[in-house]
């Protein structure tokens, strides 16, 4: 998945620009939050809320290590 499709999807499933850390464990079929910690590290965020393209761009870079 490209990181254009990553963000379109994402942005589909929060309904928004933005996406809270428990909604993106949903959007990976996760209940526990600190399931994607690590796609969170480093990337701002506005009180809750994590702008999905900075979220998808994390998603992808560590795809790409991987």
């Amino acid at each position: 998945m490209t990181k254009a499709e990553l963000i379109k999807d994402m942005q589909a499933f929060s309904g928004t620009g933005f996406i809270t850390r428990i909604t993106l464990a949903r959007y990976f079929g996760k209940k526990d939050p600190h399931y994607v910690d690590k796609y969170l590290d480093g990337v701002e965020r506005v009180g809750k809320n994590y702008f999905i393209p900075d979220v998808a761009a994390s998603i992808v870079a560590m795809k790409t290590v991987r």
